[in-house]
């Protein structure tokens, strides 16, 4: 075998990633079964990535990393805001 020593990647090539954010738990508090929480709880996704420009399904969110942690949080409070216009409770 051949062994390669190279050289460390630049600093800025090195990303890492951060926290994933916060799970959102969601209680329905209108009876709403599991197929509307599906629903509304996808609909809220799309709703909070257009209004925030995060998404938590992509890497990074899809934001620059200077911007991951403001707009992880506006990302969270949409999300919750959303939902609870909906008639959940959210933790």
């Amino acid at each position: 075998r051949i062994y390669v020593v190279t050289a460390p990647p630049r600093e800025e090539e090195v990303r890492e990633e951060p926290a994933v954010p916060e799970k959102i738990f969601i209680y329905p508090k209108e009876g709403q079964d599991e197929e509307q929480q599906a629903r509304d709880r996808y609909e809220c996704h799309n709703w909070a990535v257009t209004q925030t420009g995060f998404d938590p399904t992509q890497p990074g969110g899809n934001v620059p990393l200077e911007e991951y942690n403001g707009r992880q949080a506006d990302y969270q409070r949409a999300m919750e805001n959303c939902l609870e216009a909906r008639g959940y409770s959210v933790k």
